[in-house]
């Protein structure tokens, strides 16, 4: 019995810690679940936090967004702005002008890109963001800077906003959002008007001061500079006739800049032109008139500088002007002097290029070539080409151009490298003078085949010559049967002419002692490969080897449609101007 009992309380005593035993493992799964959800919860809000600095935060997904736009727009604005820029500057450049930053602020203002300007800050304003405008180093107006537009900034303009002979208007206004203006100080020259704009009589500097209702106060120079009332000075003009009018000359300068007056700059002129009959004057934007012939004019000019003043010239009276009835006919005397040479003569017109060709009427000689051109010093005045080859240019398109109607021949042909050395304007332009140089005005040292055939059929339309380039050494001739075909045009032939011994085209006669029975050509000849036309004594052209001796120069000079020519009536000649 004592075993039996022994043993059931063994029993229950296992039971009972087996129970305990379970209840510990059940409590102890059931506090494992609580922390876990705690670090749960900690890491959500630790993932939270992230994702709003990421979002939010100052380098936040929004904030960078917010900044991408908001280059995306300044990037657009720019990109709208600078392109007006080379608009307005490409309107400037086709008038050989440059742009200025008030041009393009005031350009760019009236395309409605610019809702406001400020002239004095060269700055625009441009969906809320201030645009400052400069130059570059070649003086190219840019952007220098874009910048948000600030909170509180001093508006001003000025009406005219160039130059004028009157006052200048000025409007000012105070752009803030959160605070009003309390007063508005200016300098006692600016005066107030009834509308609220001021007005300024002289150029200078003014300070506008601004005060805020909460104390703050604002700054803003203006300078003015485009007040000008002062007139261009007083000047006198002349005026010549010309072929078919009359060309008037005459031009004078503005003021001198004063503490109160600017100097503008003369802008344009006008030029009033009258028969002495009539009680009215003409008038005309130009200084060349066309007018009839055999008439006396009245005439006289007036002068405005850019702000608007006026100066009126003399008045003069050009007697019965009589234009020459020729248009630069061939032959008319040039009152020209190059070199030494003063004796000239109209060669021909090209009418498709409007270029008028003068050659010299005598031989060119020795002490009156430019050391380059390699000349011998052959016979007692006369300068002939050397025996030896003449150094080489090659002949561009643009002498092509300029100054052979039709030039096919390969230029690895002798008579074409010496005939290069005629054309090399490089050379002959020591008989231009500098200040025609740079109206482009050139020189070669002779006529070309072409001018000299143009020249001619001029005279005697009613049997013409004509040249081709046919062979490969050169040119051919040809006059009447024989048009185009020939290496020269023979004495016989020439001879036909009345008269040519008295042209332009021959050498004087009187003067073969001197050594020199003819001229150069500027061509290649047909016959052989080392042969150029000359134009002999005898009157006729005809192939000459390039170191023949006895051949001479005579230059011709090229004037382009930037060079006057202005008929006078004293010397009967044609004066360059």
């Amino acid at each position: 019995l004592k075993l039996i009992m022994e043993k059931k309380v063994r029993k229950r005593s296992i039971k009972t810690k087996t129970h305990q035993q379970r209840g510990a493992t059940k409590v102890h799964q059931n506090g494992i679940t609580l922390i876990a959800l705690i670090i749960t919860i900690i890491i959500m809000l630790i993932l939270a936090g992230v994702v709003t600095n990421l979002t939010i935060g100052e380098n936040g997904l929004f904030n960078i967004s917010k900044q991408a736009g908001e280059d995306y727009k300044i990037a657009s604005i720019k990109e709208k702005v600078e392109q007006e820029i080379l608009v307005l500057q490409a309107g400037k450049i086709e008038k050989n002008e440059k742009l200025t930053i008030e041009q393009a602020l005031v350009g760019i203002k009236e395309t409605g890109i610019f809702s406001e300007i400020d002239l004095a800050e060269e700055i625009g304003i441009a969906d809320g963001y201030i645009i400052k405008l400069g130059y570059d180093f070649w003086d190219n107006v840019i952007i220098e800077g874009i910048n948000k537009d600030r909170e509180i900034r001093i508006n001003t303009s000025m009406e005219p906003e160039g130059y004028t002979n009157g006052n200048v208007i000025i409007d000012i206004s105070v752009k803030s959002k959160n605070v009003t203006v309390s007063n508005i100080e200016v300098p006692s020259e600016m005066i107030k008007k009834e509308d609220g704009t001021y007005e300024v009589t002289k150029n200078g500097t003014y300070i506008i001061k601004v005060t805020l209702d909460n104390g703050e106060t604002l700054e803003k120079e203006i300078k003015i500079s485009t007040i000008d009332k002062l007139p261009p000075k007083d000047f006198e003009i002349t005026a010549t006739s010309t072929r078919t009018g009359i060309n008037i000359n005459g031009a004078t300068k503005d003021q001198e800049e004063t503490t109160e007056n600017t100097s503008s700059g003369i802008d344009h002129y006008e030029y009033f032109v009258k028969k002495s009959t009539d009680k009215k004057y003409t008038k005309y934007e130009t200084k060349t008139v066309e007018v009839e012939g055999g008439v006396t004019y009245n005439i006289y000019v007036i002068s405005y500088d850019k702000a608007g003043n006026r100066t009126q010239s003399n008045t003069i009276t050009l007697e019965k002007i009589t234009p020459p009835a020729s248009n630069y006919g061939q032959g008319e005397k040039v009152n020209y002097t190059a070199n030494g040479i003063s004796d000239w003569e109209i060669f021909y017109k090209n009418e498709e290029t409007n270029e008028i060709f003068i050659i010299a009427s005598d031989y060119l000689l020795n002490q009156k070539l430019p050391s380059e051109t390699q000349m011998s010093k052959v016979g007692t005045y006369r300068a002939q080409w050397p025996k030896t080859e003449p150094s080489y240019i090659e002949i561009t398109d643009q002498v092509k151009n300029k100054y052979m109607m039709n030039l096919n021949t390969s230029i690895s042909n002798e008579n074409v490298k010496c005939m290069s050395r005629l054309l090399d304007t490089s050379i002959w332009n020591d008989f231009v003078r500098n200040d025609l140089q740079e109206k482009g005005v050139t020189a070669i040292g002779g006529p070309t085949l072409e001018m000299w055939v143009a020249s001619w059929n001029d005279w005697y339309p009613e049997d013409p010559l004509s040249c081709n380039t046919s062979n490969s050494y050169g040119y051919y001739l040809g006059i009447g049967t024989n048009s185009g075909t020939s290496t020269y045009i023979s004495d016989t032939d020439m001879k036909k002419k009345e008269g040519y011994r008295n042209r332009m085209y021959y050498p004087y006669t009187g003067k073969t002692s001197d050594g020199c029975k003819g001229y150069w050509v500027v061509a290649p000849s047909a016959m052989y490969k080392y042969d150029l036309f000359g134009v002999e004594c005898a009157g006729y052209i005809k192939p000459e080897e390039f170191y023949m001796e006895g051949l001479s120069i005579r230059p011709v000079i090229c004037l382009t449609t930037n060079v006057d020519l202005t008929y006078n009536n004293v010397t009967g000649m044609w004066d360059i101007n």
